[in-house]
């Protein structure tokens, strides 16, 4: 049972004298550890909170490999997977006595599908120059091939990003800033299984 009980031990030699020396011995109650890790699996890019059950006073904890994780020493931790698979994710438990526990769970990371709701398109920006949205940008984790194309209102293309070779628009056109206004946008999106869809919309341009 749990608690700490003294021994003594006696030793008598052959001539009758008695030595004696005593010990502890404390047993720990065993804890049963548990990993609360839901949802999994889970997208890429996407982060989720993982947690140990129970939390104990004294104990130290310690989450590996830590590559993803916001801090590996905490027994609550988010994890933000950086790459597509499964993966062992290991956390140590140490009691104040020093007994060690080590607790494991599957986090098992996919690529979220190449569909349009998750191909995120802002609605403004503002390139003036502060460091502050001055791109037109795509914003997505999505493995898939994207082009970003911009039109004025009179359907002049004024941005191509396949032919620019940049991701985003910073609100030039042929060397020229061009005027706050809307513009129409066409995102083509090619997806890894040779699908193809495109999503349209308006952004504004403010300065």
């Amino acid at each position: 049972p749990a608690g700490t009980t003294t021994y003594i031990v006696t030793a008598t030699n052959a001539d009758g004298c008695d030595a004696t020396a005593s010990f502890e011995v404390t047993v720990i109650e065993e804890v049963n550890f548990t990993i609360n890790a839901d949802p999994n699996p889970l997208f890429l890019g996407q982060s989720k909170e993982v947690s140990v059950s129970p939390v104990l006073d004294g104990y130290t904890y310690e989450w590996s490999p830590s590559g993803d994780i916001d801090d590996p020493f905490s027994p609550n931790v988010i994890i933000t997977p950086s790459a597509e698979g499964e993966e062992q994710i290991d956390v140590t438990i140490t009691s104040p006595e020093g007994c060690v526990t080590v607790v494991s769970f599957n986090c098992v990371v996919t690529n979220l599908p190449c569909q349009e709701d998750n191909i995120h398109v802002p609605n403004m920006f503002t390139p003036n120059g502060d460091g502050m949205n001055d791109m037109f940008e795509v914003y997505t984790n999505v493995d898939a091939e994207i082009r970003l194309y911009v039109f004025d209102r009179w359907g002049e293309m004024v941005f191509d990003s396949g032919t620019q070779n940049i991701e985003g628009w910073d609100g030039v056109y042929e060397g020229t800033e061009l005027t706050p206004d809307v513009y129409g946008y066409c995102v083509a999106v090619t997806c890894p299984d040779g699908e193809d869809f495109t999503k349209t919309g308006n952004i504004t341009l403010m300065k």
